[in-house]
């Protein structure tokens, strides 16, 4: 049976970035997570890369990694232990990322990998979002007068790497076209860019940006030259095991962050700058709306971090995502949530609810006009009920801080009688 939480905050932003995140009373917030305690003792995240894809996750001659992949990776590290350095990087073939994931030896597969059906539904694994689109093309050499695929003739050889959707992509491609081909086929992408530089093979394909990448790598970069033609869809993006939603959500909103953070222009530099945006998104993403929500609750002695369940509140939203243009939700998509938020309601139990503007008090109390009715208690789902001004409203008139002290007031005189 779910203990009762003191008290139950429903703060509405028209983000997905804020999730339901509860503390203290067995809610939400006291979810397990087996990676997450481990990750947190270890005192590094585990992450699996490449062996050397330049762009996507490759070292230095120092060891220091970088990349795109590599940068997911240190996201998790920032979200988990506060320090983005804290990463244990182990290069794998394309072969050995999997079992890596699945035995536990890595905890994050951030590896330029084609998210699939097979991939997603078989084999333990949830791939947890896109960080770069991508498409499987050819490389060869500029001598060889090849400017298209339309061009390749039976007997041509190509080099790929083993266990991967290239090799499959390219058996497709090939028999598709009736060419009669030679694989040569690596474990290792270094051995694969080896045979290739060697002349060991005619062409040779992998993800487009693998081929730019990799060909950096050869003895005359200026000799090849990729093929136009782009002969399938990559989706590649960090995957985690099966069964740990705690992680896969840390995982998979760490990289959502920082795709946000990238389309606003926000970075570790200008990130406490940006808190005086007037982008209600940037505020949102920055934590200025959050660090106020809980700089409010603090000063009556309430915390969503609180151990104690009198002492602690639990923060949700009443529209689950954000509209597009981080417009208001609509009438009609606040109404389709309501049976899950009072459903939501039930499951958490409150003592109190405190509804934090106007959608919030539409979704549950079917009316608007925060500026008329807010601390005034009232009644909704068999549980009594405050209305408070939106923290954004107060992030832009800071004079309305002193209606919402005398609301915070009211609810903490309820909570002692």
């Amino acid at each position: 049976m779910m203990k009762s939480i003191k008290t139950w905050i429903l703060v509405v932003l028209a983000s997905s970035l804020l999730v339901a995140c509860g503390q203290g009373g067995g809610g939400a917030g006291s979810k397990k997570s087996k990676t997450l305690d481990n990750t947190k003792k270890a005192g590094f995240v585990k992450c699996g890369v490449s062996q050397g894809l330049p762009g996507f996750s490759n070292a230095d001659a120092s060891g220091n990694w970088t990349g795109i992949d590599v940068d997911v990776c240190r996201a998790v590290a920032a979200a988990v232990l506060g320090d983005a350095d804290k990463v244990k990087y182990t290069p794998l073939s394309a072969k050995e990322r999997f079992t890596a994931l699945t035995s536990g030896e890595i905890d994050v597969l951030s590896r330029n990998t084609t998210w699939t059906l097979s991939r997603d539904a078989d084999i333990g694994l949830t791939f947890v979002g896109v960080n770069f689109y991508d498409g499987q093309g050819f490389m060869v050499r500029k001598s060889s007068g090849i400017t298209s695929t339309s061009q390749f003739k039976s007997g041509i050889s190509a080099c790929t790497n083993i266990g991967t959707t290239t090799e499959l992509n390219m058996r497709d491609f090939f028999n598709s076209k009736g060419i009669k081909y030679e694989p040569v086929a690596f474990e290792k992408a270094d051995e694969v860019v080896a045979a290739y530089d060697s002349g060991r093979c005619d062409t040779y394909t992998t993800d487009k940006s693998g081929l730019a990448a990799q060909r950096t790598k050869l003895s005359n970069p200026d000799e090849h030259v990729v093929l136009p033609e782009t002969i399938s869809k990559e989706p590649l993006g960090p995957v985690v095991r099966q069964g740990d939603s705690v992680w896969e959500d840390i995982v998979r909103w760490s990289l959502n962050v920082m795709i946000e953070a990238e389309e606003y222009g926000i970075t570790s530099a200008n990130a406490d700058s940006m808190k005086t945006s007037e982008n209600p998104a940037i505020k949102r993403l920055v934590g200025a709306e959050g660090e106020l929500v809980d700089k409010m609750f603090q000063a009556i002695g309430l915390s969503r971090r609180a151990s104690n369940p009198n002492d602690a509140i639990y923060i949700t939203t009443a529209i689950p995502w954000r509209p597009p243009q981080s417009r208001d939700p609509s009438s009609v998509e606040i109404a389709m949530m309501v049976p899950f938020l009072k459903r939501h309601i039930e499951l958490i139990n409150p003592d109190f609810i405190v509804l934090m503007g106007n959608i919030a008090c539409s979704a549950v109390l079917n009316k608007v006009g925060i500026n008329k009715f807010r601390g005034e208690w009232t009644e909704a789902f068999g549980k009594r009920i405050i209305p408070m001004l939106h923290p954004r409203s107060l992030l832009r008139d800071p004079m309305r801080k002193r209606d919402t002290w005398n609301d915070l007031l009211s609810l903490k005189e309820q909570l002692n009688s």
